[in-house]
């Protein structure tokens, strides 16, 4: 049977298990829409689809999109370096100009203005691979490449990019099958590892993001609780370890610790010199071998996947009792909640007692307070810091996994997010999400870091008025609350669950003092 390009990569991604493609579409995916995608699923920004794509992978199931050729790659870069740096793997497929005049080639005025000298180096710096389907016969071959590419560790975005001409050019499938590779430890860095553990007095494990895949959560949750090693960050970019897990603290001074194992964390302190113990590095790619510059010095560097080394390793149970910091918290929170204006701490409390399945948090939540325990139930903070990829991600997350989310984000991050966008898909997917604004009327990070680098408070003029979200809201017929006062704050995210619940958008926005 004559088949084309474009049949052969839907073809092959269902195969690779891929269930939705994220899409704003446009004249370059012409061969596409007449075919039966997995789920072509449409998007009206390309920082959504991409974000949405992200949420899928954070769920679990591979995240795909395909954007327009040179405009929608560029709407999507903030999103790709936030699934880069992440190490999150994805799939982008995109539309180059077409390469012909004429006939099935450039038909319109776009098609010669748009074309670039080399659109995949737009995005070669953070993307793991770039590469362009040259052949029709090669579709097939190029995207189980992309796949293999992706899921190795460390894992991250892959960009393959097609002509029209190529994509409705004759081509065939070979049933290739995908392989990826994962690093793991020797024998004696295990033995290494072991040894320098059980002669230290007082060893810590440091982390940001070791929960990232289901079997790490699970082995850091065995090995810190079989040696009895406290873990510092239980949330950090994902939720690595169950707040209420008997080896889970909320800050340590890192120079009484006399061996540090930092796992799956590119940055696990500040200034890189600050500490004086011996460190074990445990990751993936322990150098960060993409960064420019890193002055994290490691005494053991561990190349290996985290359940690689820890379910192999077996040690000495130390003498360690962490104290119960959730006494104290509960008694801070009953203060907090007396308060005049609403303190951050008390929001991010209230949000964990709604129980979501999952918390997409960009920032302001304070997960101390939140208390999520279960694996995939908390992502914030991509490293490389675009803002407004929660709106997106819920999304993506929710279409995998079902069940009620949060978004949490600040006022400055929400506008960042194209909310209209998000309205509209959460409206025609009937996703249940309840957004959490804390808005502090501006940017308050870079506020406090003028201060602190200036020791000048900013300029009246980079103070930022008051959004009218409630209006946007209602727009999209959704559920809109302004909170000013702590008092109001449990009945205001109950109510938002409600109507979440009942199909509606939910927008809770929050007046909050400092942090």
């Amino acid at each position: 049977m004559d088949v084309n390009a474009a049949q052969v990569i839907i073809k092959t991604l269902r195969g690779l298990g891929i269930k939705r493609v994220f899409s704003t579409t446009g004249t370059d995916h012409v061969a596409f829409l007449v075919e039966d995608f997995p789920e072509l699923v449409l998007v009206k920004h390309e920082l959504e689809a991409i974000s949405a794509a992200i949420g899928s992978s954070l769920k679990g199931e591979m995240g795909c999109a395909l954007l327009h050729t040179v405009p929608g790659t560029g709407n999507s870069l903030g999103a790709i370096m936030n699934a880069f740096t992440s190490r999150i793997p994805l799939i982008i497929m995109a539309g180059i100009a077409p390469i012909t005049e004429g006939g099935i080639g450039k038909n319109l005025r776009t098609h010669w203005t748009q074309e670039v000298k080399d659109q995949r180096e737009i995005v070669r710096q953070i993307t793991k691979l770039d590469m362009e389907i040259k052949d029709p016969l090669m579709a097939e071959q190029v995207l189980v490449r992309a796949y293999s590419v992706a899921m190795s560790e460390p894992r991250g975005p892959v960009y393959i990019a097609f002509s029209r001409e190529v994509s409705l050019g004759e081509s065939q499938i070979r049933n290739k099958k995908p392989s990826y590779y994962e690093p793991g430890p020797t024998l004696d860095k295990i033995n290494k590892v072991k040894e320098m553990i059980e002669e230290s007095e007082n060893p810590i494990i440091v982390t940001w993001r070791a929960g990232r895949r289901r079997q790490w959560f699970h082995s850091l949750k065995s090995f810190a609780e079989r040696s009895n090693i406290p873990v510092m960050n239980f949330a950090g970019e994902v939720l690595n370890y169950p707040s209420t897990g008997k080896m889970s603290i909320v800050n340590a001074d890192l120079n009484k610790n006399d061996l540090i194992i930092v796992v799956e964390s590119e940055v696990p302190w500040s200034p890189p010199d600050k500490v004086k113990g011996s460190v074990i590095k445990v990751d993936v790619d322990p150098l960060y071998s993409y960064l420019p510059t890193y002055g994290f010095d490691c005494t053991l560097c561990i190349q290996s996947t985290v359940s690689s080394l820890f379910d192999n390793l077996q040690v000495r149970k130390k003498d360690f009792e962490v104290k119960d910091w959730r006494k104290e918290l509960k008694m801070e929170v009953e203060k907090l909640s007396s308060m005049s204006k609403v303190n951050p701490r008390y929001l991010s409390w209230e949000i964990g007692r709604l129980k979501p399945d999952t918390i997409y948090n960009e920032y302001v939540l304070n997960p101390v307070y939140a208390m999520p325990e279960n694996f995939a139930s908390y992502f914030a903070d991509l490293s490389s810091n675009h803002l407004g990829w929660t709106l997106g991600a819920s999304i993506g997350g929710a279409l995998v996994s079902g069940g009620y989310s949060v978004v949490t984000m600040g006022d400055g991050a929400f506008i960042l997010g194209v909310p209209e966008a998000f309205y509209d898909l959460a409206v025609s997917l009937s996703i249940p999400v309840t957004v959490v604004i804390y808005d502090n009327s501006g940017y308050l990070a870079v506020e406090e870091n003028v201060e602190a680098v200036t020791d000048r408070t900013p300029l009246e003029g980079v103070k930022y008025k008051r959004f009218k979200i409630g209006e946007t809201v209602k727009a999209f017929n959704g559920f809109y609350r302004l909170v000013e006062e702590p008092c109001e704050v449990p009945d205001a995210l109950r109510e938002a669950k409600r109507e979440t619940m009942m199909g509606k958008i939910s927008v809770v926005q929050v007046i909050t003092q400092g942090r």
